[in-house]
C-alpha cells in the first residue's frame, strides 16, 4: 500500500463521516473542550468522589481475585483478545504476567459504573472534539500492579487505530504517582504528518521505547506523565502515541471509557 492509499485511508476514516456535530446540549466546561484541541488530552479533577472509586474498586478485586480469574492465567496462550465471556455480559482478560487484569463492558457489573459509562457530558465532549457524533463502546475496568516484568496497563507504548481517530475517558480510582502506572503520552503524534513520516509498516500501531526516548531526548517537553488523585478524569486522542507506565511498586485501578462514531 502507497501514500495515495494510504492517504485514501485517512480521508475515509478521518474527513468522510457522516452525523457530524458542531455543538453539544450536554459536555464539560469549555476550558476542556480547549484543552482537548489544544494538546490533544485534558485533566478533569475531582470527577468521581472518594466513596465511588472504593467501591468500584471493590468490585473490580472482587472478579480480579475470583476462581474465575485464576482459570484464566493457566489458559493464557488461548485467550481470546478481549478475554473470557460471562453469562452477565461482561468479559475479563489478564496479561501473560498477570499484571494487568481488565473487565470488558464493566458497566454490566455495577450501577455506579453504568453511571460512569452513560454520562452524557463525556459522550458530548467526545462527539464535539472530534466533530462526530459519538456513541458508548463500552466501560473497561482494570487493575495494573507491580509483577515483575510487567509492561505496563496497555502492552507498550501504542496508538489504538492505524487511521482512525478517537477519544477515550479514563478515571482514576487510586491516587496515581510515577511509581503505580501513570497514563503516559507523546503529544503531538496524532497528526496525519507525524503518523506519515514515521510509520515502519501500512497497519503500524505500536513503537518502541528507544522511538519514544528519542522522542523525548530531542524534546522533553513532549513526553507527559499524568500524575493525578483518586476520582480525577483523563480525556485523551487514541491517535496519541500512549501507555500506562509500567508498574514500579503498588496498584493501580481505574475506569475507562471506550467510544465508537455513531
Amino acid at each position: 500500500m502507497g501514500i495515495i492509499s494510504t492517504l485514501r485511508h485517512l480521508y475515509h476514516e478521518r474527513l468522510a463521516g457522516r452525523r457530524r456535530v458542531s455543538h453539544s446540549t450536554s459536555a464539560l466546561p469549555p476550558a476542556v473542550l480547549s484543552a482537548l484541541r489544544a494538546h490533544g488530552y485534558a485533566i478533569v479533577p475531582g470527577f468521581l468522589s472518594a466513596t465511588d472509586c472504593a467501591a468500584f474498586r471493590a468490585q473490580i478485586d472482587r472478579l480480579a481475585d475470583s476462581e474465575a480469574a485464576s482459570e484464566l492465567r493457566n489458559k493464557i496462550a488461548s485467550q481470546p483478545k478481549l478475554g473470557w465471556p460471562d453469562e452477565a455480559g461482561y468479559r475479563i482478560w489478564t496479561d501473560a504476567t498477570g499484571s494487568d487484569f481488565r473487565i470488558i463492558h464493566a458497566e454490566k457489573i455495577d450501577a455506579g459504573i453504568a453511571a460512569y459509562f452513560d454520562q452524557a457530558a463525556l459522550l458530548g465532549t467526545g462527539s464535539l472534539f472530534l466533530g462526530r457524533q459519538l456513541t458508548g463502546k463500552y466501560c473497561m475496568a482494570n487493575r495494573t500492579r507491580f509483577v515483575p516484568g510487567n509492561a505496563g496497563s496497555g502492552g507498550g507504548w501504542h496508538r489504538d487505530d492505524v487511521y482512525r481517530r478517537g477519544f477515550k475517558a479514563l478515571a482514576y480510582l487510586v491516587d496515581v504517582d510515577d511509581n503505580n502506572g501513570p497514563f503516559q503520552l507523546v503529544e503531538n503524534t496524532q497528526t496525519w504528518g507525524f503518523h506519515i513520516q514515521h510509520k515502519t509498516s501500512e497497519e503500524q500501531y505500536q513503537y518502541t521505547a528507544e522511538f519514544v526516548e528519542e522522542i523525548a531526548q530531542s524534546d522533553p517537553g513532549r513526553l507527559k506523565t499524568l500524575e493525578a488523585r483518586a476520582g480525577d478524569l483523563v480525556l485523551f486522542e487514541t491517535n496519541l502515541i500512549h501507555r500506562g507506565k509500567p508498574v514500579v511498586s503498588g496498584t493501580r485501578y481505574a475506569l475507562t471509557n471506550y467510544y465508537a462514531f455513531a
